[in-house]
Parts: structure tokens; C-alpha cells; sequence
């Protein structure tokens, strides 16, 4: 009888200590957890600074874009052709800017 209860006492024990080291286990898991949880917080906070950003330079870039198209309308479609400059006709005038252009003549207009 002392030989089981002795048994008993030492497998108590043991799963005892297992327990500890299991509960010991989940507590640490559990701080990754919440460590890995504020990380991706702020991360998430950070990326939505960076769209609000982005937004706001991507609207700068598109007012800007609409006042060089605004100052380009204002100048004459063929700036040479006033001046009676040029010795040969220049081209069209370019609607849109982006548009690659090259020179020509002595005027130094663009043409497509």
C-alpha cells in the first residue's frame, strides 16, 4: 500500500510540475500573442498614415497637373508664327502635354 501511494504521490507531482510548465507555456505564447497584436496595430496605423498621405500628394499632384494644363492653354498654339520667325509652317498645336515632342527649326516649337 505505501509502495502505490508513494506512486501516486510521484506521478501527482510530476504532472504537477508538466501543468506548471504547460500553464508557464500558454502565459508566454499568450504575451507573443499580445505583443504580435500591438505590432499589427500600429503597423495598421502607420499604413493608413501612409494612404492618408498618399491621398493628399496624389490630390497635390492632380492640382498641380491642372494648372500647368490651364497655363499651357493660355499660351499660343504657334508662339513663332506671331513673330513671323519661323521660315517654314510649324505643326499643330499639341493638346496634350505629356505627349513626346521634338523641336523644330530655328522657333525651337514643339511639334509631334
Amino acid at each position: 500500500r505505501d509502495s502505490l501511494e508513494n506512486t501516486l504521490t510521484e506521478t501527482e507531482a510530476r504532472y504537477s510540475c508538466q501543468l506548471n510548465q504547460v500553464q508557464s507555456l500558454i502565459v508566454s505564447v499568450e504575451s507573443q500573442l499580445a505583443e504580435i497584436r500591438s505590432d499589427l496595430e500600429r503597423q495598421n496605423q502607420e499604413y493608413q498614415v501612409l494612404l492618408d498621405v498618399r491621398a493628399r500628394l496624389e490630390c497635390e499632384i492632380n492640382t498641380y497637373r491642372g494648372l500647368l494644363d490651364s497655363e499651357d492653354s493660355k499660351l499660343p498654339c504657334n508662339p513663332c508664327a506671331t513673330t513671323n520667325a519661323c521660315e517654314r509652317p510649324i505643326g499643330p498645336c499639341i493638346s496634350n502635354p505629356c505627349v513626346s515632342r521634338t523641336r523644330c527649326g530655328p522657333c525651337n516649337t514643339f511639334v509631334h
